[in-house]
């Protein structure tokens, strides 16, 4: 059992605890629809950290390229 179910799992038990009349039918549509709706978020999570990464990468790229060209100046000027 992976944390993904563990959560799942006190959801509904805090849902099942505050509301005491729920039906089997009612508890089975709620499992589905908070699953649906994490696994979204978890996906979002994902992607929203892939794209982190590219925005830091292509900063640190932007980095190296521009202390390249500054030693290369810095180079050229003393070299003179």
């Amino acid at each position: 059992m992976n944390i993904n179910n563990i959560i799942i799992i006190f959801i509904i038990s805090y849902i099942l605890y505050k509301n005491r009349n729920i039906t089997s039918s009612d508890i089975i549509m709620i499992i589905v629809i908070i699953q649906i709706l994490y696994m979204k978020y978890m996906n979002y999570l994902h992607t929203d950290n892939k794209i982190k990464e590219e925005i830091y990468q292509r900063f640190e790229d932007d980095r190296i390229i521009n202390k390249k060209i500054y030693e290369y100046n810095t180079y050229k000027l003393i070299n003179q």
